[in-house]
């Protein structure tokens, strides 16, 4: 008893009669990033450049993978309260411009 007999690979029966470039023109496109997309990456750098910039103004501690580090819990202090207000601030521009804050974040994860 034969309960399923394969005739042609899996998957393949949809796209008969239609030649590789077809399929390609339907159902593979070249990814555009969109408004939103792009201002996420632009704020995102900018929160990384902004808060860089500020550390390396209050900390002496030695530089690790390219960031400085703070030496003590007074700078540590000073450089998480300057991260707070902006990052406040990115995600206020993000939410105008009809980004999500669960992007937003995502988006300065990556570019970290």
């Amino acid at each position: 008893m034969i309960l399923f007999e394969a005739t042609k690979p899996l998957g393949l029966d949809w796209s008969e009669g239609q030649g590789v470039d077809e399929y390609r023109k339907q159902h593979e496109q070249e990814w555009q990033p969109t408004v939103q997309e792009l201002k996420a990456v632009e704020l995102a750098e900018r929160y990384h450049h902004e808060t860089e910039a500020y550390d390396r103004t209050v900390c002496a501690g030695r530089v690790l993978d390219g960031s400085i580090m703070p030496m003590n819990h007074r700078e540590l202090a000073l450089v998480n309260g300057n991260a707070r207000r902006v990052l406040a601030q990115i995600m206020a521009e993000a939410a105008a411009a009809g980004i999500s804050a669960e992007d937003m974040r995502r988006s300065i994860g990556r570019h970290a």
